[in-house]
C-alpha cells in the first residue's frame, strides 16, 4: 500500500491519497461549516467505497458504504463516531440483509436479519444487553422458532 499525500485542492475537494494505479483512494470535500467535511474512500478500481460526514474529527451523520461493483452495501447513522440510529445492510442482490437500531454503538429494540430472497430470517429484540429471539424463519418464510424470552445463539451468513 502506497500513500501519496497531496496538497491539491479543487474548489471544495481535497485529494488526500491515491492508489498506485492513480485512482483516488481518499478525498475530503469541505462544507461551509468549519471542521465539517465529507470523507470519501474509493476502491482501487475507482468505485466509491464509503461516503461519510466528519465533524470535529468524528463520524457524525449518515455514512453510506458500497460493494466494489457499486451496489449499495449499507447505510448507518453516526454520532461522535458511534453508531447511533438506524442501520441498514443489503445483500449484493439489492435486497435488505439487516435492519436494526443502535444507540451509542449498542443494538437496541428490534432488529431483523433477512435471507437473500427477501424473507425474514430472524427477528431479535435487544433489551438490557440481552439478545431475545422473537421469531426465526426458514427461507420460505415459515416460522421455525417462536420464543418470547429465551436466548438463542445463531450463526450469521
Amino acid at each position: 500500500m502506497i500513500f501519496s499525500f497531496l496538497s491539491c485542492t479543487t474548489k471544495n475537494r481535497k485529494l488526500i491519497s491515491k492508489w498506485p494505479n492513480g485512482q483516488i483512494k481518499l478525498e475530503e470535500i469541505s462544507t461551509d461549516t468549519p471542521n465539517v467535511y465529507n470523507a470519501r474512500e474509493f476502491y482501487e478500481n475507482g468505485q466509491l467505497a464509503t461516503d461519510s460526514r466528519i465533524e470535529n474529527s468524528k463520524l457524525n451523520g449518515k455514512s453510506v458504504a458500497y460493494y466494489k461493483d457499486g451496489k449499495l452495501l449499507g447505510i448507518t447513522e453516526y454520532k461522535d463516531s458511534k453508531i447511533n440510529g438506524q442501520v441498514l445492510e443489503f445483500h449484493r442482490n439489492g435486497r435488505l440483509m439487516f435492519k436494526g437500531t443502535q444507540e451509542n454503538g449498542e443494538l437496541v429494540d428490534t432488529s431483523i436479519h433477512y435471507y437473500q430472497n427477501g424473507q425474514p430470517k430472524i427477528i431479535l429484540l435487544f433489551k438490557e444487553n440481552r439478545k431475545i429471539v422473537i421469531n426465526k424463519f426458514d427461507s420460505s418464510g415459515k416460522t421455525i422458532k417462536n420464543a418470547t424470552d429465551s436466548l438463542l445463539e445463531i450463526g450469521y451468513c
